[in-house]
């Protein structure tokens, strides 16, 4: 799993697996949830995330969690 920051799309997105996205959809207004061929979720986007951060929004973010 990863966690990233886009400062340039300001998108915070967290990356639950790399499979392939085969569909989007809006799980409320600016939450993207990307799905995989069988329906299950691969990311989640959450756009405009410097009215959820702060106007400054995240400085750098990127977790990697190990298994």
């Amino acid at each position: 799993m990863r966690i990233g920051y886009d400062r340039q799309a300001d998108a915070l997105v967290l990356v639950l697996t790399d499979g392939e996205v085969a569909a989007s959809r809006e799980a409320a207004p600016g939450v993207i949830v990307n799905l995989d061929h069988a329906g299950a979720p691969v990311s989640v986007e959450v756009l405009r995330s410097r009215t959820w951060t702060g106007p400054d929004g995240p400085l750098s973010l990127e977790i990697e969690f190990d298994q």
